[in-house]
């Protein structure tokens, strides 16, 4: 998705310098494929389509508005950019229905006037793109030289924040929603350098090796920090702790708590399980306004199941009440390190 808006970018440069009819299919397919690969792709394509139309007409001049929207080149962008993804979508939502999960638990209407949330926002944004390199970049848009190219990728930013409203638990949840960001924080940072070097002109050696210290600096710093931690992060066990649990459990019905809804046990045990939800799936739940028996939604996941796996022991402690429903109402199959197994058929 990402790479697909970055592409859509570039064709709508091209058009905005040259408005012929290539350029303008090439902006049309470009943009329609990025919003046709994830949707979600719309809001950083959309914004920036809409101020390249209307900052001037197609022919480089003034624009009147019906003028604007009725160019040919204009429609013709219009309908590529929209039509795959329409199709897709109301094939999924409304003719084959494999799309009707997909709108659940996406906007969270309580996040909106929450002070604190639009911090753990800006927390999520300095753990994954920097705080510092998303001001700067910032900055670096605003430095564009050429107007209708600062005010695209200045409408950028604010689609990304249209973006984060929407979808707005997981912005602060899904740390990889700040991805399709990272490429227009690169354009606003190679602005602010291309700034800070016609201000030194003459001195640009010095200014180099400034920077490239800096840089050096900061690259080494970052590269011992991952190889400290990819060393002290060792899963060379999994496979084989999860080949053995999967042995152990292949001719029985299971609930579990363990890691990534039960894919580490069905991809190295061969073994499907009935995942029993995170706290952070009932919270969300709790947002979007259900209210939530607990008790009763685990006696409907135990119901005609024989053992309860546990390997995920953090997440089994911060359950306090099913752990506690668990100890005191089934006795315990099997355990060893790293994992426990109720047994469901004995109460």
């Amino acid at each position: 998705m990402t790479a697909a808006i970055i592409f859509s970018w570039w064709a709508m440069v091209r058009w905005a310098r040259q408005k012929n009819w290539i350029n303008a299919i090439l902006v049309g397919l470009l943009s329609g494929f990025a919003i046709y690969v994830k949707l979600p792709a719309i809001f950083f394509v959309a914004p920036a389509l809409l101020v390249l139309v209307f900052i001037e007409d197609p022919d480089g001049k003034r624009y009147k508005v019906l003028e604007t929207i009725t160019h040919p080149q204009v429609i013709i962008i219009a309908i590529l950019a929209i039509l795959p993804a329409l199709i897709y979508h109301v094939d999924g939502l409304y003719v084959s229905g494999f799309l009707q999960r997909q709108t659940s638990f996406r906007f969270f209407p309580s996040l909106v006037a929450d002070p604190f949330h639009y911090l753990r926002w800006k927390d999520v944004i300095d753990q994954t793109l920097g705080i510092e390199f998303f001001l700067f970049g910032l900055a670096g848009i605003l430095l564009i030289k050429e107007k209708t190219f600062r005010v695209l990728f200045f409408s950028v930013f604010v689609g990304y924040l249209l973006y984060g409203i929407t979808f707005n638990y997981h912005i602060i949840t899904h740390n990889y929603y700040q991805i399709p960001l990272t490429p227009a924080i690169a354009i606003g940072l190679a602005a602010f350098g291309g700034v800070l070097f016609e201000r030194f002109q003459g001195r640009q050696a010095f200014l180099m090796i400034i920077i490239g210290g800096l840089l050096f600096f900061w690259m080494s710093f970052n590269f011992w920090d991952a190889r400290m931690r990819l060393k002290h992060a060792d899963f060379r066990d999994q496979p084989e702790f999860y080949a053995q649990l999967g042995s152990k459990l292949q001719d029985y019905s299971v609930v579990s708590i363990t890691p990534n809804y039960g894919y580490r046990l069905g991809y190295w045990g061969w073994k499907q399980t009935t995942n029993w939800g995170s706290v952070g799936d009932f919270t969300m739940r709790e947002l979007a306004g259900m209210d939530l028996d607990r008790e009763a939604m685990f006696a409907r996941a135990v119901e005609g199941r024989q053992l309860f796996l546990v390997t995920d022991v953090g997440e089994f402690n911060r359950q306090q009440d099913i752990q506690d429903l668990l100890y005191e109402t089934y006795p315990i199959y099997d355990q060893g390190e790293g994992y426990i197994i109720f047994d469901l058929r004995q109460n």
